[in-house]
């Protein structure tokens, strides 16, 4: 039987793969004071502290993404052929 670890990411830490990450709060004094919850995170960034408990917070990729702007084949900086869309 293989055991899969979860690589657990810090705050401050880069964020190495756009995506979806779960995001795990420590507990204080015993007690939860935020739920687990997801949120999104681009490459390159990095992963921010919690307003309660601090760096006692880990991000764990739930889903990689590739971000709008990281996808090879959609024109950010140019129009893209036949198309009048241009970027905010």
């Amino acid at each position: 039987m293989s055991v899969h670890r979860v690589h657990e990411h810090k705050p401050g830490e880069k964020v190495p793969k756009s995506g979806i990450y779960d995001v795990v709060h420590d507990r204080m004094d015993g007690e939860r004071h935020a739920h687990d919850h997801r949120v999104s995170a681009v490459s390159g960034t990095k992963f921010p502290p919690c307003r309660g408990c601090g760096h006692g917070v880990r991000y764990r990729l739930h889903e990689a993404l590739q971000h709008i702007k990281e996808h090879p084949l959609l024109q950010h900086t140019q129009k893209a052929r036949g198309s009048t869309w241009t970027p905010e």
